[in-house]
C-alpha cells in the first residue's frame, strides 16, 4: 500500500516554509538559553563546592556555631513543615521561609538539631538539596536577620 502525502498548493509553500523556519529558530533559541542557564547553575554549584559553604562565604551551620538550641521550643512543627516543602515535582519554598521567618537563632538551632535526629541530615544540607542559589540566599538572609533570644 502506497502512502499518499497531501499536496501543498504552490502559493502556500513559502508561508509554510517561513512558519517551519520560525519554529526551528525558536527551538534553537530556547535550547541555547537553557544551556546557558544550566552552565550558570553548574558554575554556581562548583563555586559553592570549592568554598565548602554558601554563596556569601557562610552556610547555615557556620552561622549557628555556638548557638545553643532553645530548650522550651518544640522544633517539630517547623522541621516537618520544612521537610514537607520538598516535593517530588514541585517544591514549596514559601513554606520554608514561613517556617523559619520570625524564629530566634536558638529556635533555628533547635530545628537543625531535630533535623539531624529525625532525618539524619542537617537543615543546611537538606535546604541545599532542593533550593536554588537565590532561594538559599533568602534563607540565609532570614537567618542573618534573626535575633538571639
Amino acid at each position: 500500500m502506497k502512502l499518499k502525502l497531501p499536496q501543498i498548493p504552490k502559493k502556500m509553500v513559502l508561508p509554510v516554509t517561513v512558519v517551519v523556519l520560525v519554529v526551528v529558530l525558536v527551538l534553537v533559541y530556547l535550547s541555547i538559553r537553557t544551556r546557558q542557564r544550566k552552565k550558570k547553575e553548574v558554575d554556581l554549584i562548583r563555586t559553592i563546592i570549592s568554598t565548602g559553604v554558601g554563596q556569601d562565604g557562610k552556610d547555615l551551620g557556620s552561622v549557628l556555631v555556638g548557638v545553643k538550641p532553645a530548650a522550651n521550643f518544640d522544633p517539630r512543627p517547623a522541621a516537618e513543615q520544612i521537610y514537607g516543602a520538598k516535593g517530588f515535582f514541585n517544591d514549596d519554598e514559601e513554606a520554608v521561609y514561613e517556617a523559619l521567618g520570625g524564629l530566634y537563632r536558638e529556635q533555628i538551632a533547635a530545628v537543625n538539631t531535630y533535623f539531624v535526629q529525625r532525618y539524619g541530615l542537617t537543615l543546611d544540607a537538606f535546604l541545599k538539596s532542593f533550593l536554588s542559589g537565590t532561594e538559599y540566599q533568602r534563607v540565609q538572609s532570614i537567618l542573618d536577620h534573626s535575633y538571639s533570644a
